[in-house]
């Protein structure tokens, strides 16, 4: 049944034949594969996250997860400091997230076990709803030293992590 030759892939299902890679005048396999095959989609090049850098232009209260196939693993939660001008904040894990609290649309809590987050803000039932579904990347707080004009509709006013008594910081 055998011939007594050595498997080789078929050149039509790999692009190329594997021994031009030891060939320096052969493309090299990823020059024969980039023109053989189209580029990526934009989606599946960015998994469809979204872009977690701010906008100068528009204020979004939180970044939601679009079309990704994987669930998102962290989430994060930014502030402005206005006398370093530098955003700071957290990145904490979804799989970590004990329970998700909200007290009208104004307060959002977030209980990580030993550490825990306030969010406070106007409109902030959609980001409970969203968070406990595991769709929001990053929550930022408004700060007027980026966005100028207070925006209608939802606003995160301040995220503030909270010392449960007893607990160390860390």
């Amino acid at each position: 049944m055998s011939d007594n030759r050595p498997w080789e892939p078929d050149p039509k299902q790999v692009g190329h034949k594997w021994t031009d890679m030891f060939n320096p005048a052969a493309p090299h396999n990823g020059e024969a594969r980039a023109a053989a095959e189209p580029p990526p989609k934009e989606s599946a090049a960015h998994d469809g996250a979204a872009d977690e850098s701010p906008d100068a232009a528009t204020y979004r209260p939180w970044l939601a997860q679009r079309g990704r196939a994987r669930p998102v693993l962290m989430l994060g939660l930014r502030r402005f400091e206005a006398r370093s001008g530098m955003w700071q904040g957290w990145a904490m894990p979804y799989a970590g997230l004990y329970a998700v609290e909200y007290l009208g649309g104004g307060t959002v809590s977030l209980d990580f076990g030993a550490r825990q987050f306030v969010i406070e803000g106007s409109g902030l039932d959609e980001l409970a709803l969203r968070i406990q579904q595991g769709e929001v990347t990053c929550v930022q707080e408004y700060a007027a030293a980026v966005w100028p004009t207070l925006p209608a509709g939802a606003v995160v006013r301040r995220i503030r992590r909270v010392v449960p008594e007893g607990a160390m910081m860390g």
